[in-house]
């Protein structure tokens, strides 16, 4: 994960750390040891990912569209 995040842009950067941090801070909170916490944790990077990318998304997308306008020409 580490060499692919060097490749992203410095806010996706940002929000992929928040989305690491998120994830490990789930694990290590409800990760109990039993199956069924731990069947359901497979589940809870998509879910981070989905939510923060949904609150954030107009406004990267408004970033990348301004900054690719030129090229876009």
């Amino acid at each position: 994960m580490r060499e692919s995040a060097a490749l992203l842009p410095q806010p996706m950067n940002g929000i992929a750390g928040v989305v690491n941090e998120t994830v490990q801070s789930f694990n290590s909170e409800y990760n109990l040891g039993k199956t069924s916490g731990r069947e359901l944790l497979q589940y809870c990077r998509p879910c981070v990912e989905t939510y923060i990318f949904s609150k954030v998304y107009d406004k990267l997308f408004a970033m990348y569209a301004i900054k690719n306008e030129e090229m876009d020409r």
